[in-house]
């Protein structure tokens, strides 16, 4: 009853028109940023081409601030909401279900989304749970894809919010892209089968639907979509989106360390409210999440086209931390290419109490910040950008859900032989690393497959007993290559690498079959006059040095085909025991 009612005066309310521009500010220094951040321009969307300019979106007496300091800057477009609403094209495709609001959901349309899911679907979709309650009163809502989503289990947890800032639509769409992606693929796809069955995944979508709804009423009156940032709680700066508290400003992990990360003023944009997790969206968040055992937690934003992690400071984390972070953050970015750093090297700014720097700094939990979304696409991107967005995150979900539990796999590949040809002996070095937070769930198996008759497995060291989180053991491969090998064939295996619980990776190791090394003339004489004899065979070889280079020789001195494929093992297996 409270909601609905709430819901009818905000309806009610009459939108005061607010003007936004985007503004290109002229050969800025790190001073100046400081100086646009103290006045509260926020620059957390700044986008900067080579040093001789950033640019900024500010609402127009944010723009009279900076014009007051004797900032030089160019207004590059002067009402952003008329020039989104002009350049929104309306999608093509329509295989993903786009919402009234730019191609984006309501609030209720996302409310009924999460409902469609779990009725299409509800042996892996949760129902939605409530986590909290706003300032406005309205619920805060979270649901869970597992293959058993009612029920708590002991696979590992991965957490992703949206719409911390409240005019960051992509952050709650590519969640729903995601979800729908899982839920159709279930039962077809072996890694969307894995990711259900052995995670479970936890979404909150609209963590502030306050100002969410407050822009979406805004565009119901304006007719382009509102460019409230914060939550709705009245700080005493009017009813627009002066109004309220920087959520991402608000986690209790370096809070208020200084004004230009944050802002002591209730009407900046980047105001931190009056102590850590002073906020019902906050608070709620950091109660949910003690409540479970998430491994990692990954928080979107929009724009930028970068995966933002810790420290808000600048500074790096510590090792091996650092090394996990970055590499992981490459991994999750192969395909939408976003820039991996911290928020200072990556846009020139530093903040404090946000979001990943509480998710790693004080609960130790993996963390991210994608600003989802280029400098042209900017909070509200055109419709017929939405999907493209959402597609452009797929891969880096997907990444993370994985790494949440162990994921051994084969990561590097070296070989200990100068030739390739017929008869050869060839080593290969497999590095096998667990790319995931948790250690292997036991032994670690490697399956090892030929690719044809041109080669042959005639040893695999000892199995890998327990792989640590990010830990890298090597297993050595002893092959043969037949003496009916053919010159410039290629050849090879496929390994396949897994424990008990994760999921198995397909990698294939070619080489090419090459011709013989030249060897001094008393070494291939020594070989011919044993030929029949392999404990001899084996003792030259291991007298003169690398033998890998002579195998070859001996197919060459093998025309009556003396010798078979199983006294070359044997050849081989001496040597090893010799050696």
């Amino acid at each position: 009853m409270g909601l609905s009612l709430i819901i009818c005066i905000v309806t009610g309310q009459s939108f005061e028109k607010e003007t936004y521009q985007v503004i290109r500010v002229w050969n800025p220094t790190y001073s100046m940023l400081e100086e646009l951040h103290s006045v509260g321009i926020p620059i957390d969307h700044s986008y900067s081409e080579s040093g001789q300019f950033i640019e900024l979106v500010a609402r127009d007496d944010q723009v009279e601030r900076i014009d007051s300091r004797s900032i030089v800057f160019d207004i590059i477009i002067d009402d952003l909401g008329a020039w989104t609403k002009s350049q929104n094209k309306p999608a093509v495709q329509r295989e993903f279900p786009l919402g009234s609001l730019q191609g984006n959901y309501t609030f209720d349309e996302a409310v009924a989304r999460m409902d469609t899911f779990s009725l299409i679907y509800p042996n892996i979709v949760s129902e939605k749970m409530s986590i909290g309650q706003t300032i406005e009163g309205r619920d805060i809502w979270a649901f869970k894809v597992s293959d058993n989503p009612d029920s708590n289990e002991t696979e590992p947890e991965v957490l992703f919010t949206g719409l911390t800032h409240a005019r960051e639509p992509l952050g709650m769409m590519n969640l729903f892209y995601y979800v729908q992606h899982l839920c159709e693929n279930y039962d077809v796809d072996d890694e969307v089968t894995f990711l259900v069955n052995q995670r479970e995944l936890w979404f909150v979508p609209i963590l502030n639907p306050d100002g969410y709804t407050w822009n979406e009423n805004y565009y119901n009156q304006n007719g382009s979509p509102g460019y409230h940032r914060k939550n709705r709680r009245d700080t005493g700066c009017g009813t627009g989106t002066s109004r309220g508290v920087d959520l991402n400003r608000n986690y209790e992990y370096d809070w208020g360390a200084d004004d230009n990360g944050s802002s002591p003023d209730p009407c900046y944009t980047t105001f931190r409210g009056s102590a850590p997790f002073s906020e019902p969206e906050t608070s709620h968040l950091r109660d949910f999440v003690l409540g479970q055992d998430f491994q990692n937690i990954m928080h979107y934003h929009a724009y930028g086209n970068v995966l933002i992690h810790s420290f808000g400071s600048g500074d790096y984390p510590p090792e091996p931390d650092y090394s996990m972070i970055t590499e992981i953050g490459e991994w999750m970015t192969t395909e939408n290419e976003y820039s991996v750093g911290t928020g200072t090297e990556l846009l020139g700014y530093g903040v404090n109490g946000d979001a990943v720097d509480w998710s790693y700094g004080t609960l130790g939990l993996l963390s991210y910040l994608p600003e989802i979304g280029s400098p042209s696409d900017y909070f509200w991107p055109s419709e017929n950008r939405v999907l493209p967005l959402c597609q452009d995150q797929l891969y880096q979900n997907k990444i993370f859900s994985l790494v949440a539990g162990s994921d051994p796999a084969l990561v590097d590949v070296e070989y200990s032989t100068s030739t390739t040809g017929a008869g050869g002996f060839i080593s290969f070095i497999l590095s096998i690393q667990n790319r995931g937070l948790l250690p292997s769930n036991g032994e670690v198996n490697i399956d090892i497959e030929v690719l044809n008759d041109f080669v042959s497995i005639i040893n695999i060291s000892d199995t890998i007993r327990y792989l640590g989180s990010r830990e890298i053991q090597e297993v050595q491969v002893d092959c043969v290559i037949p003496f009916d090998a053919i010159e410039g064939e290629d050849s090879g295996f496929q390994v396949t690498v897994n424990d008990s619980l994760s999921l198995p990776h397909n990698e294939i190791v070619i080489f090419r079959v090459g011709s013989p090394a030249a060897l001094p003339g008393d070494i291939v004489t020594d070989l011919a006059q044993n030929i029949f004899d392999v404990q001899a065979l084996a003792e030259i070889l291991l007298e003169n040095g690398d033998i890998s280079n002579f195998m070859e020789y001996i197919a060459d001195l093998n025309s009556d085909g003396n010798i078979t494929i199983e006294d070359l093992i044997e050849l081989v297996n001496i040597i090893m025991e010799i050696e």
